[in-house]
């Protein structure tokens, strides 16, 4: 090396190490001040569903918590798609998180690959796991089944006789009932309807046999007396309904809850990852919180990253598995 390749080694070694010094510090400084501005909750649904008030309620939780304010957002559009994919584009700073659902966060782009342009295990961090939204399964009480095995039987013995109300491809009916043909060979025929409340409608006036959806929206009909629950279409029991078995108590290897949680851009740093993670989870502990949760029809499972991540796994896996049996994936 000639004299003066060896200065201009001289000069810059030290002046590289200085920056490293400086930059690493920068980087844990970012996180340590974290936030140090507003953030923003996107919701990609309309405001007033049953999602809206939980985002409220762990942002003014955690405005509390950080002294900054927490925003929530509604970016409703294409079934969620329209807000999932602009947290996807945001920037990987921890400003920008998403109130995941399993419907726009998983199965949406299993069913509709070509017009969902995000893939949730690429383009995105997990924060942590929130709870789920079980599914009760009914049937009109002129239905002579007080069982989910009960009720598959009679599919068995009268094919085609019986129906389930469907609101969307991807609803969690729509996803429960296939799953138990699949699990049963059960021949039930499905009725799509457009939203919640025409499904409700012809279900209390008989039109059609079966339905599943979270405790939240089947439990005014449930009261009428003109329904009743014959399984919890969920993994476990469900809250408020103990004595209700699940399908998988009757021998029935389905079940599909309407999971939530935190998500934020892929990138964000696992440090700040881990302290979203932390302070979220102190948020929405308590009975208060709890409670409220329970009003929208919700159970809380506060989860770690690692619980969130499996859940969207099983979610893509499980959406792949019977919307290939039923045909329900577009092409």
């Amino acid at each position: 090396m000639s004299v003066s390749g060896r200065r201009e080694s001289t000069i810059l070694l030290p002046l590289m190490a200085a920056a490293l010094f400086v930059a690493v510090p920068a980087v844990a400084l970012a996180q340590d001040d974290f936030p140090n501005r507003p953030i923003r909750i996107v919701v990609p649904l309309a405001p007033g569903a049953m999602a809206d008030a939980l985002p409220r309620m762990l942002g003014e939780k955690l405005t509390a918590r950080w002294g900054q304010p927490v925003i929530v957002e509604n970016k409703p559009g294409a079934g969620g798609v329209i807000g999932t994919q602009f947290v996807a584009k945001s920037p990987a700073d921890g400003y920008t998180l998403l109130l995941a659902a399993g419907a726009s966060s998983g199965s949406a782009e299993v069913l509709n690959p070509k017009t969902v342009p995000y893939r949730t295990l690429r383009d995105f961090s997990m924060v942590g796991f929130i709870g789920v939204s079980p599914s009760l399964m009914v049937v009109h009480t002129d239905v002579p089944a007080k069982t989910g095995k009960e009720f598959v039987e009679l599919t068995l013995m009268n094919p085609g006789k019986y129906s389930y109300a469907s609101t969307s491809t991807g609803s969690a009916s729509a996803f429960a009932f296939e799953m138990l043909k699949q699990a049963t060979g059960a021949d039930i025929v499905q009725i799509p309807y457009n939203g919640a409340g025409p499904a409700l409608v012809a279900l209390g006036g008989g039109h059609v046999h079966a339905y599943a959806a979270g405790v939240f929206t089947v439990q005014p009909i449930l009261q009428t007396g003109r329904v009743r629950a014959i399984a919890a279409a969920s993994e476990q029991r469900i809250e408020g309904y103990p004595d209700l078995p699940t399908l998988r108590e009757q021998g029935i290897a389905a079940a599909w809850d309407t999971w939530f949680g935190l998500l934020g851009p892929a990138g964000v740093p696992e440090a700040l990852l881990d302290k979203l993670n932390a302070d979220m989870m102190i948020a929405l502990d308590g009975d208060e919180a709890k409670a409220a949760l329970a009003k929208q029809g919700m159970e809380r499972r506060l989860g770690s990253r690692k619980v969130m991540q499996a859940a969207v796994e099983k979610e893509v896996a499980e959406a792949t598995r019977v919307g290939t049996f039923a045909k329900m994936i577009q092409e």
